[in-house]
């Protein structure tokens, strides 16, 4: 609770006859009053203060004089403090002074704050008696009518979406004084829903897509970032009217295989937020094997490989994926088929070491993708083969070069050192270090890679060798 307190000293002898604070006890708000103390008692200083209550206190000469607002916790009274002229100090109390302060009319107002932006008519507005209020008034700035149906109540006639501010107006006679209050009107506007949908269109079909209706909605204006897409058989953007605008038939031409499909709103409360929703269209081929990730990659004869694919997100449900390798047998599968294990076949004759072909490909709700083939080939070296651990693995990997030095079709630029690399399932590279030529041990930091399942992965020239391992830090 805040208190103004402000000191008022005069220096003089008084000679009148009684003591006592001079002064009115019925005031009237924000309207400065005269108060002095008479004492016939010799005196060097006196000071007031108001207490219970605020004032502001201000000197003139030998008088103070004190202003009262309109908020008051309770009846005010005024302390003064006498310092007399034989050293001694004693402090004298007046009794409550009534302010006569208008009450804030929000407190006594009956009235709706809210309307939905699309609301149109009357509402009431009723001031029940406010304190020491004699005549009321109510007013708006957005230009709505406003009609006094009686001395404390009005109608308010809102007759467009915008917001606005109302003023309550509360006046005393007596002081004449106004009190006025503000209480803004809000005109919310509804947030257009999510789209439904299925996940995928296919190509040459089209699927259904709905947003839930927007209020008093004039149109629609749907798009997609995707020039293949057809909206009701239309190039995007598409406008649609009327109250079966919210729901639309699109379509697929094939081509790109991703597409972000939005729509807003047009109507009485002006247009709405933008929703979106991303789809797959068709089914797009993949593009990448893991550990097989160009053509002329040489593998060992005998050796065991880890290969995978990540298809590509929001492009519908992964329904079956199929590989075929030539020059090798699948060992096992695992995520549900989007690693396979392959063990290459053993060669017969060095001089011609022989060549691997693989090939991969996925099913969506559309069907089957394209398939991606790679060739490579088959050494009977032996090859370099590495071990990691510990597997699972907490805070660090060790990574161990066992075997002879592979056959590497080394070209221009291609250096001795190799690459290992930690990528996760989906091939996105986490960490990568060097293993320099003719070292055969090194260490990598995983303290900071979050727990999951990864590819670990060393590279040197066009030899690629992958293992899967484990991040686990509770271990």
């Amino acid at each position: 609770m805040k208190s103004t307190i402000l000191f008022c000293f005069a220096f003089f002898f008084s000679l009148l006859a009684h003591a006592q604070l001079i002064g009115e006890t019925t005031v009237c708000p924000d309207t400065q009053y005269p108060y002095f103390y008479a004492t016939t008692r010799p005196y060097w200083t006196m000071s007031y203060t108001v207490i219970d209550g605020y004032g502001n206190v201000q000197p003139t000469g030998t008088t103070c004089y004190i202003r009262f607002p309109n908020d008051q916790p309770k009846k005010p009274r005024i302390l003064t403090r006498i310092s007399w002229a034989d050293g001694t100090t004693s402090y004298d109390t007046s009794g409550v002074i009534t302010v006569l302060a208008i009450g804030n009319p929000i407190a006594y107002t009956t009235m709706t704050k809210s309307f939905p932006c699309s609301f149109r008519g009357a509402t009431t507005i009723t001031i029940n008696g406010v304190p020491r209020g004699d005549f009321y008034d109510v007013t708006n700035d957005a230009g709505w009518p406003m009609t006094r149906v009686s001395a404390n109540q009005f109608t308010m006639d809102i007759n467009s979406g915008a917001e606005g501010t109302v003023t309550l107006s509360a006046r005393n006679d007596s002081c004449n004084r106004t009190r006025s209050e503000t209480v803004r009107i809000a005109r919310p506007k509804p947030s257009l829903g999510a789209i439904t949908g299925p996940s995928v269109v296919c190509d040459n079909s089209s699927q259904t897509f709905t947003v839930p209706p927007f209020p008093d909605a004039v149109s629609y204006t749907w798009n997609a970032d995707n020039a293949n897409v057809r909206i009701n058989g239309q190039a995007p953007p598409v406008t649609t009217t009327g109250a079966g605008g919210n729901s639309v038939q699109i379509s697929s031409v094939g081509g790109i295989y991703q597409a972000s499909i939005s729509v807003t709103a047009s109507g009485e409360c002006g247009n709405s937020n933008t929703t979106a929703k991303t789809v797959g269209t068709g089914t797009p081929p993949i593009d990448f094997i893991s550990g097989f990730a160009r053509n002329g990659i040489i593998f060992n004869g005998g050796a065991s490989y880890e290969f995978s694919v990540a298809p590509p997100a929001n492009n519908g449900t992964i329904l079956d994926i199929e590989w075929d390798v030539i020059g090798g047998t699948i060992e096992d599968y695992y995520n549900n088929k989007r690693m396979i294990y392959v063990r290459m076949n053993n060669v017969s004759n060095p001089t011609f070491p022989g060549s691997v072909s693989m090939y991969v490909k996925w099913k969506n709700e559309c069907g089957w993708s394209t398939a991606l083939n790679r060739t490579g080939r088959l050494s009977s070296s032996g090859g370099n083969t590495f071990m990691a651990s510990p597997n699972p693995a907490n805070n660090y990997l060790n990574i161990e070069m066992s075997g002879t030095t592979a056959t590497i079709e080394k070209t221009a630029g291609v250096q001795d050192a190799s690459d290992i690399i930690l990528y996760d399932m989906y091939y996105k590279e986490i960490k990568r270090m060097k293993l320099s030529h003719g070292a055969t041990r090194a260490v990598m930091d995983v303290q900071n890679v979050k727990e999951g399942t990864y590819i670990l992965q060393i590279t040197n020239g066009k030899e690629k060798q992958s293992k899967v391992v484990i991040i686990s830090h509770s271990l």
